[in-house]
Formats: C-alpha cells, sequence, structure tokens
C-alpha cells in the first residue's frame, strides 16, 4: 500500500502526461511538443554561448544582432578604414578573444 501512496503523489508532484515513453509517441501532438522543447532549448543554449545571439547587457529586449552597430567599436573606424584599403577590400570581424583575468587559477 505504501508504495501505491508513494507513486500518487509522485503523480501528483511531476504531473505526467503519458504513462509510457510508447503511449507519449503514439501521440502526434507529443512529436510537436518534443520539437517545440528541442527548439526552445537549443535557442537557450545559442543565447548563452553564441555572441550574436546574446542579449544585449543594458537592453535585454534587443540581441546584439539586432543592434545593427558595430561590436568591436574600440577600435577606430579609421584604422579599420585604413586597413580595409591596404588590403583592397571590406574588412569584417568574423571571431574575437575573450579573456578573463583569473580564469583557470587556483
Amino acid at each position: 500500500m505504501e508504495s501505491t501512496s508513494r507513486k500518487a503523489m509522485h503523480v501528483v508532484a511531476a504531473r505526467p502526461l503519458f504513462l509510457s515513453k510508447d503511449l507519449a509517441e503514439s501521440t502526434a501532438k507529443s512529436q510537436m511538443a518534443v520539437e517545440k522543447m528541442v527548439e526552445g532549448r537549443l535557442r537557450k543554449y545559442y543565447e548563452k554561448v553564441a555572441l550574436m545571439e546574446q542579449k544585449f547587457v543594458k537592453n535585454n529586449a534587443i540581441n546584439i544582432k539586432a543592434m545593427n552597430i558595430e561590436i568591436f567599436h574600440a577600435i577606430p573606424q579609421t584604422m579599420v578604414d585604413n586597413l580595409s584599403k591596404e588590403v583592397g577590400s571590406p574588412v569584417k570581424f568574423v571571431n574575437f578573444l575573450r579573456i578573463e583575468v583569473g580564469e583557470g587559477t587556483k
């Protein structure tokens, strides 16, 4: 009896939708739900690790890509223009290096 009671408490707390994975897979609705969950989790992952997908720290309503500004504003535009003239084509930043003081020390 105690086992049944514990299972019932688990069902109330965990709120499962299906008895088994097989039953969950048999519904078309569950496939759509899984796709949405995966899509949402991937979006959140990329917002965490990809600079251009991250929310701007001063205004989290927009992401860096949508800001339409030069991310590397610390580099004077004249230097970029001069380098573009020197190499004969437009210069575009495609990568960056982030260094954190104390990273990896114990």
